[in-house]
């Protein structure tokens, strides 16, 4: 299973009636992965199954361990890799981004190109 994320953009929208789409437009963070490992800028890789904080599985029942060998830039694409392979402990593998504190947006426009397996799935999808 793959998942790949060719370029994630966010835009900016506030609340004001006046210029509100206009301001909905504004570009204020973007990513396109246009170089050979993650910016540490924008990203931060979480690792292992959550239990070295009393988090096992992430507070969620993931079964998944999150390893940085399961994460690859290719040709300007984030890829995800998810594997049916043992590592601590978990049958699982696969990888976690996230942007936790380094960047905030609550409102605005958020876009993504992404390219998910096409498997019968879980999680009611």
């Amino acid at each position: 299973m793959k998942i790949i994320i060719a370029s994630m953009i966010a835009t900016l929208g506030f609340s004001s009636a006046v210029n509100a789409e206009e301001q909905c437009h504004k570009l204020v963070w973007q990513d396109h992965f246009d170089q050979p490992q993650l910016n540490p800028k924008n990203w931060q890789v979480t690792t292992g199954d959550g239990c070295d904080i009393s988090l096992c599985g992430w507070g969620n029942n993931e079964v998944q361990w999150y390893s940085e060998d399961n994460l690859s830039i290719n040709d300007g694409k984030l890829v995800i890799m998810a594997r049916a392979e043992e590592k601590g402990g978990r049958n699982y593998t696969s990888a976690k981004i996230n942007s936790e504190g380094r960047f905030y947006q609550q409102y605005g426009r958020f876009e993504a190109r992404l390219r998910l397996p096409s498997v019968p799935c879980c999680y009611g999808m």
